[in-house]
């Protein structure tokens, strides 16, 4: 736990903003940039694009809000992650050959 000489927290890197981030209970979203503007202005990522990041199909319904979405992505394991780990254990317990994508 590092802290900076006068500051009561610990130290945080500068965010794409250059502000300070604050950690999961700061409640602070980490942005995006946006391009075409003079000076770039963040742009959070949607609920549906944290999903397509993590490899959740399009058909992935989501919850109607979006904060209680962002809690539950984040505590969501990867879909094709389950599948390669999960494919690798059925060929492990049947003594058959690992999926091809493995």
């Amino acid at each position: 736990d590092e802290r900076v000489e006068g500051e009561e927290e610990p130290a945080a890197a500068p965010s794409a903003d250059g502000e300070r981030a604050r950690g999961a209970g700061g409640k602070r979203k980490q942005p995006a940039a946006e391009e075409g503007e003079a000076k770039p202005r963040p742009r959070w990522l949607t609920p549906r694009e944290c999903a397509r990041l993590m490899g959740f199909p399009e058909a992935f319904v989501l919850h109607p809000f979006d904060m209680d979405s962002y809690r539950l992505l984040g505590n969501a394991v990867c879909p094709p992650i389950v599948a390669l780990v999960g494919g690798l254990a059925i060929a492990a317990a049947f003594g058959t050959d690992a999926p091809a994508d493995a």
